[in-house]
């Protein structure tokens, strides 16, 4: 819409000589051509406010359905009026119109990723719920994020540290004791690399999103799956737990219905946390059970309960496990402290439900629900 044709159109509005249903139409001709980059001005700002505020809610809502071609500052300021206007219809579009634009800037390349999609999910919320609410979720995150690059960073450093005195050694050796000091350092190199591998693919997995397509799964068969997972693991790191059962008590006729690769890692961690509640040493466990045990419970939900009689975690210890934080680890060897978030995140996605008890020196009950499939597989 032309300069003079808005200004016109402003003064007959200021003069209430515009119908209501003109001035629809007259939302449509100012907003069609409106662009993202450059914000409203003028009499063209004016004309919108006074719009926006129309007696008549079929002219706010036709604002509200152009919501998602304003400028940025524009949308902030015109969402947040009309996501809190008394009519449902108006409050609707407006909700649909942020949909609209969050699904179109997706669309268009994925142009917003990372921190900046984070501040984007911002924004929506502090126009839907105000600034305290924003600001707090904010700093929560902030904090979050914060401690969950500088517990990765102190694993990862104290691991390259100890790389650089191998390396060091290996460097300051003559010719006669090169060989020994080799044999030596090379197996604490491989494993120190293969600890900064496990903890980049934990670092990866927990930023992995959990498929929505889900399929109908025997229950005993990923049971089984996740504990040959873990043995095989064990076994490809020499590491000997054969000093530990395992007892499997799970029906074949409970079926769930999940993503099958999600729910397996998920299981997966949990199985192997379990075991690793009996290490005595980087190779070798104590004597022990791991046992594994589902049934319908009274809501008619499935449950799952992986109990050890291992080491168990102490109630300070168990607090701060319970908080789900990743990179936090109460393991002496090998933990990166990614498993158990991974875990519930995965169950969670999938509307279960993970929680844990645990007492030092008996053991840790990790108690999962998910919903029943209602049939079997």
């Amino acid at each position: 819409m032309r300069q003079g044709t808005i200004e016109k159109k402003l003064d007959e509005l200021r003069g209430d000589a515009i119908p209501w249903p003109e001035r629809v139409t007259l939302v449509h001709a100012l907003l069609s051509g409106t662009s993202r980059v450059r914000p409203l001005a003028g009499a063209a700002a004016e004309l919108l406010h006074i719009l926006a505020s129309d007696t008549k809610w079929e002219v706010r809502k036709e604002v509200a359905n152009h919501l998602h071609l304003l400028n940025e500052s524009d949308l902030t300021h015109f969402a947040a009026k009309l996501c809190c206007d008394d009519n449902a219809f108006v409050k609707g579009a407006a909700e649909h119109a942020l949909t609209r634009r969050r699904k179109g800037q997706i669309h268009e390349g994925r142009r917003i990723r990372g921190l900046d999609q984070t501040e984007e999910d911002m924004r929506i919320i502090e126009i839907r719920h105000g600034s305290k609410v924003a600001n707090t979720v904010r700093d929560t995150a902030y904090r979050l994020y914060e401690g969950l690059v500088g517990a990765s960073v102190h694993e990862m450093r104290s691991i390259v540290t100890a790389m650089k005195v191998n390396v060091e050694n290996m460097d300051r050796a003559d010719d006669a004791s090169i060989g020994h000091v080799a044999r030596t350092v090379a197996p604490r190199l491989t494993e120190q690399i293969g600890f900064l591998e496990r903890l980049l693919d934990d670092m990866r997995a927990f930023t992995q999103n959990v498929p929505k397509a889900r399929q109908t799964e025997r229950l005993v068969s990923l049971v089984q799956e996740a504990a040959r997972m873990v043995a095989d693991e064990f076994s490809a790191s020499r590491r000997d737990a054969s000093a530990v059962a395992i007892e499997i008590d799970v029906p074949d006729d409970i079926s769930v219905s999940v993503a099958r690769i999600s729910m397996l890692l998920a299981l997966r961690n949990l199985v192997k946390n379990a075991f690793e509640s009996f290490m005595a040493d980087r190779e070798s466990f104590d004597a022990g059970t791991v046992t594994i045990r589902a049934r319908y419970s009274d809501s008619g939900e499935v449950e799952i309960v992986i109990r050890d009689n291992g080491m168990g975690l102490s109630e300070s210890e168990l607090a701060q496990v319970r908080q789900f934080i990743p990179g936090r680890t109460s393991k002496i060897y090998l933990g990166t402290g990614f498993g158990l978030p991974i875990a519930r995140r995965n169950i969670v996605a999938q509307g279960g439900t993970l929680t844990i008890e645990s007492t030092e020196n008996a053991g840790t009950v990790i108690t999962v629900t998910l919903p029943a499939n209602g049939g079997s597989a």
